[in-house]
């Protein structure tokens, strides 16, 4: 009878886990999930780049063909002469100058889109908070801002780290007596702009008003 009630004892411990057993499994499973869920989002942050990257890259190589057919790239109130803010109303006159762009490429993930700078610097109120988080979701173009101006150059800044409240770190200058251009857009897996600019004119970047918060540096890539 001993035997007996030892193994209905023995039988009845295998069925089921103890309280503590059961804290610890829910624990491992509640950090294996936090886990899984981070590196989805790691990598979606990555693919996400990576397609704002590729629009980019298109933008730039249709900007390169206008060039090698007009001996110039397009100022800033050819792609935008009304000076939208803090949002283009489409994408008509872009399409109308670089034909070979497609929404899909003028637009990116989070919101992102295609946008040629202000006309002038009383249009573009680059210090208010909208705008620069306007800009964090932005692929921001700047070059001249009329085609028919010489001398003197234009400018355009930009945070130093989103968010950070530092104020501005960077300034792009493009130049009227050799205009080229510049692009610049948020990485949101790095936390950094990039700056990209053209292949032909002029176009300086430097340290502006505060200066960039590291890792943040005033270089084109």
């Amino acid at each position: 009878m001993y035997k007996s009630i030892a193994k209905t004892s023995w039988q009845r411990r295998g069925l089921g886990f103890t309280l503590v057993e059961l804290v610890i499994v829910i624990a491992i499973i509640a950090i294996l999930s936090a886990i899984a869920v981070a590196s989805y989002h790691g990598v979606q942050v990555n693919a996400d780049d990576s397609d704002r990257e590729a629009d980019v890259t298109a933008i730039m190589d249709s900007l390169e063909d206008y060039y090698a057919k007009n001996g110039e790239y397009p100022a800033n109130d050819d792609l935008n002469p009304d000076g939208n803010y803090p949002q283009m109303n489409g994408f008509t006159k872009v399409r109308a100058i670089l034909p070979d762009l497609t929404d899909e490429m003028l637009t990116g993930p989070g919101g992102y889109q295609f946008y040629p700078g202000c006309v002038n610097s009383a249009s573009c109120p680059n210090t208010s908070d909208d705008w620069r988080d306007y800009m964090t979701k932005a692929y921001m173009y700047s070059s001249r801002y009329r085609s028919n101006q010489a001398g003197s150059y234009a400018y355009f800044n930009v945070p130093s780290t989103y968010g950070d409240g530092t104020g501005w770190g960077c300034s792009i200058y493009t130049y009227y007596d050799d205009p080229g251009y510049m692009i610049a857009w948020y990485s949101q897996s790095k936390k950094l702009w990039i700056f990209k600019r053209s292949k032909h004119g002029e176009v300086n970047i430097s340290s502006y008003g505060s200066g960039p918060v590291a890792p943040q540096t005033c270089t084109f890539s």
